[in-house]
């Protein structure tokens, strides 16, 4: 009797479960059907002319909401235009201009590419000599090249201070940027960077105005091969003090321009005419 009741139990539990899985699976199909679209919609006979695209409508409503930002829009750009006119308020520019002196100078934005040439024309030989610059740092190096009237490009300074130690008045067709000290600690060679670099024209040593040129020595001193800018540097400096005439050098040396070559030759190279690459 017991086996009996309980395999009753078990067939009605078993029934009763799968009653309601069924009722689950058809409320499930009957939402699926409340949330379809139906593709068209056809009317009666006497209708049978009007014919809905339902897929229309959702078109349609892109084509309302975007009309509307599009005029949304336009009004936001005349209201700007109103109240910038009537305010004379010009937008804001990343570079801002200052004065001294008479001379107007930049102020360097962040991101600013000029910066970067710093290091090309330090680094590469191929830069210098295709764009035809050179990279001058300090002020008694400056002064020299200016004073042997070497055009300046591009002058990049850290405090106004720095700028006022230069001659001004040969400054006249530079680009002066004012840089924050920390920028030219990153591109600066030095150990104590003096606060201000210059770019400036590869100089000609024919247009070059050499002021110990009448007091010079009929002697020339050529050098060969040699690769060490520390040297170099000397020999000119060396060549500079004793009055050479000029000096010449062959296609294995070192560029006279490099930064090495010119800290160690001291300014020698606007006291005397160099000639490099020669054969």
């Amino acid at each position: 009797f017991v086996r009996s009741v309980l395999c009753q139990l078990s067939t009605e539990r078993n029934a009763f479960l799968t009653k309601t899985n069924n009722i689950i699976v058809e409320s499930k199909r009957f939402v699926r059907g409340l949330r379809r679209k139906p593709v068209r919609v056809l009317f009666p006979e006497n209708d049978s002319s009007r014919v809905v695209n339902s897929h229309q409508q959702p078109e349609e409503k892109k084509a309302r909401i975007t009309s509307k930002t599009q005029n949304i829009e336009r009004n936001d750009a005349v209201k700007m235009k109103i109240t910038e006119q009537s305010s004379g308020k010009r937008p804001q520019v990343a570079v801002t201009r200052d004065q001294v002196d008479g001379l107007r100078f930049e102020r360097a934005f962040p991101g600013d590419k000029r910066l970067s040439r710093l290091v090309s024309v330090a680094r590469s030989r191929t830069f210098r000599e295709h764009q035809g610059k050179i990279l001058l740092e300090g002020r008694r190096l400056i002064c020299d090249a200016l004073e042997a009237n070497a055009s300046p490009q591009m002058v990049f300074f850290s405090t106004v201070e720095r700028l006022q130690e230069l001659p001004l008045d040969k400054l006249r067709r530079a680009t002066l940027v004012k840089v924050k000290s920390e920028d030219i600690k990153i591109w600066s060679d030095l150990v104590a960077p003096q606060g201000v670099i210059a770019i400036f024209s590869r100089p000609n040593p024919e247009r070059l105005n050499f002021s110990q040129r009448g007091q010079s020595v009929p002697l020339s001193l050529i050098c060969d091969n040699i690769r060490d800018p520390g040297n170099l540097g000397t020999m000119l400096r060396c060549a500079a003090a004793a009055g050479c005439h000029r000096v010449l050098l062959t296609k294995g040396c070192v560029d006279a321009w490099e930064p090495k070559v010119l800290r160690a030759a001291m300014g020698a190279h606007f006291r005397l005419p160099i000639y490099p690459n020669l054969d």
